[in-house]
This record gives structure tokens, sequence and C-alpha cells, in this order.
């Protein structure tokens, strides 16, 4: 799927523009606007401690598999992954089954 709105992580400075709550509660971050909570999802380092986590010392390649062709119903509507991504504003997905 082509992105048609790519998505950049918010600067430092609008960190500042999410909500408070969101920044104590990550279940509330489901309820700011979208908006805010596209900022939120994208910058979490600013609302929670984070650390980078050094690869161990086997690392694995993930190939890339064909294509999935999956539908779902959703509010009376057949609908597919492109759908999904739009509708939830998902800058990415991963299926992993058995370890690839």
């Amino acid at each position: 799927m082509a992105a048609s709105n790519p998505v950049t992580a918010p600067s430092p400075a609008s960190a500042g523009h999410v909500a408070p709550a969101a920044r104590r509660n990550y279940a509330s971050l489901f309820a700011l606007p979208a908006a805010e909570q596209l900022r939120a999802f994208a910058d979490m380092r600013s609302l929670y401690p984070t650390r980078n986590i050094a690869r161990g010392e086997h690392v694995s390649e993930l190939s890339a598999a064909p294509s999935l062709d999956v539908r779902y119903v959703a509010d009376g509507l057949s609908l597919n992954i492109d759908d999904f991504m739009r509708r939830g504003r998902c800058a990415g997905l991963l299926v992993l089954h058995r370890g690839r």
C-alpha cells in the first residue's frame, strides 16, 4: 500500500501538546483527539521512560512473504488490509507465524 499521508515523528516541542492525562495513563491515549494520538504514538519517549536494548548475539533475518489477501467485515462493510491501515491510521503491520 502506498502511503498517501506520510507520518512523521513530532518534534520535541510538539510533544508538549499531548494531554497531561495521557502522560500518566496509557489507556487514556485512545481517548485523545486523532491528531494528538498520532503525535503521542509516534513519540512514546516523550511520555514514558525508554531505553535502547542491544541485539543478541544471534540475530534471525525476517524474510518477506507474499502479500496477504485478508478481508474482514466491520460496520457492515467488507474491508481489506489497506482499509484497516487507513481506518486505524496505522504506520505499519507485522504478521509473524511460527517465527516467520
